[in-house]
């Protein structure tokens, strides 16, 4: 009996140890077309989030990369603040994992861009050292942590039904979520507010009002489903003809790499959008 008991004592803290990692690998990529990310790889400690914010500042990329098994859910809740503060959108590329405590970062982000071929996954979040050894004292530590999470989980509009359906989930499994779970929980795509914002503030840009913009987001996707091009897409939304649409972009291409790398983007945007000559 006691060979068996400490059979399993050894299987359990293995299975929760996991690899003896220090910190996740926060490094800085480029794209084929020059576009700047992060790529955050492996076990999320304190130390990142001081990593990832200078990076943004001096960086400042378009999105985040996610592939991480976990780590300290304190500090996986800060980097997700980190992104909704910037703005930044979260990617999962395909056979990128996004587990445990890790799914608090990509609830962060105002945009999740979760490939096919990837992985989100969850279970019960657990301290590394936890020192709480009676049911009473897990109890206690465990509301401790739901209030935290919860309050985490309402700041960045996802439903508490997250925390409620990790807790169920031993911290030795792993429930792998489908889109349509990603969805229910409000994992998807686009925040519902930070949309909404965007596409009030965008309406705005182009002086029209946002039935307008819907009217002709929605005429893009019937009219560009044959034709994925952006040109397609773009020129319908911004009410121009194709034609218009390649004068502008020929022009942005020529004119905006002369300014500097921090103003470049507005420069290309300013005179698609028409508000720049």
């Amino acid at each position: 009996m006691r060979r068996v008991q400490a059979v399993l004592a050894f299987a359990v803290f293995g299975l929760v140890s996991g690899p003896v990692e220090t910190h996740a690998d926060v490094r800085t990529t480029t794209d084929s077309d020059g576009g700047k990310a992060i790529t955050v790889h492996g076990l999320i400690q304190r130390n990142d989030v001081d990593q990832l914010n200078a990076l943004i500042r001096t960086k400042r990329p378009g999105g985040i990369r996610l592939n991480s098994t976990g780590g300290d859910v304190m500090a996986a809740m800060e980097l997700g603040r980190l992104l909704r503060d910037e703005k930044l959108t979260a990617f999962l590329f395909s056979k990128d994992t996004c587990v445990s405590a890790c799914v608090f970062v990509l609830a962060g982000a105002p945009t999740r861009i979760v490939l096919g071929g990837s992985t989100v996954g969850i279970h019960r979040p657990f301290l590394s050292r936890d020192v709480a050894t009676t049911e009473e004292q897990q109890k206690e530590q465990y509301q401790h942590i739901e209030r935290l999470v919860k309050n985490y989980l309402a700041e960045m509009n996802v439903d508490s039904r997250l925390y409620d359906d990790m807790f169920r989930v031993s911290p030795l499994k792993v429930k792998y979520l489908t889109e349509d779970e990603r969805e229910a929980y409000g994992l998807g795509q686009h925040d519902p507010f930070e949309e909404q914002a965007y596409l009030a503030r965008r309406a705005k840009r182009l002086g029209i009002s946002l039935q307008e913009l819907l009217r002709r987001r929605a005429e893009a996707n019937v009219t560009c489903k044959s034709n994925n091009g952006l040109d397609c897409l773009m020129s319908i939304e911004l009410g121009i003809s194709r034609t218009e649409y390649l004068r502008r972009e020929a022009l942005a291409d020529k004119v905006c790499p002369s300014y500097p790398e921090e103003q470049q983007d507005r420069c290309y945007f300013d005179i698609m959008d028409g508000l720049k000559k």
